[in-house]
């Protein structure tokens, strides 16, 4: 079932679902917003949260391209603004760039 609107409606799934049931959780969504214990208690043994990095940026964003659209920089929000070092790190590049080495090397 997509969306259960009610706490009502997810203790009906949690219980008469006979295997592993997950619940979507987004952030101003239909379905209630409840804590992780309080789904397992109802059954859930999975809970994804698939909007949380889209939304969770909206703002930082916004405001940021702000200045930079009134200011011509991102100076003031530099404190906010993760480097080129954190995205390699977060996307795992040296893995990537050892796979290029070990793959393409003398092709290309």
């Amino acid at each position: 079932m997509d969306a259960p609107r009610t706490v009502e409606e997810m203790k009906l799934i949690g219980e008469k679902v006979q295997a592993p049931v997950m619940i979507n959780l987004v952030e101003g969504g239909k379905t209630p917003y409840l804590s992780k214990e309080e789904l397992q208690a109802m059954g859930f043994s999975i809970v994804c949260y698939p909007g949380v990095c889209t939304l969770s940026v909206i703002h930082v964003l916004q405001m940021i391209l702000a200045e930079l659209k009134s200011v011509g920089d991102t100076q003031k929000y530099k404190d906010l603004i993760g480097t080129l070092k954190d995205h390699n790190a977060l996307v795992n590049d040296a893995y990537y760039r050892e796979m290029e080495r070990k793959y393409i090397n003398g092709i290309l």
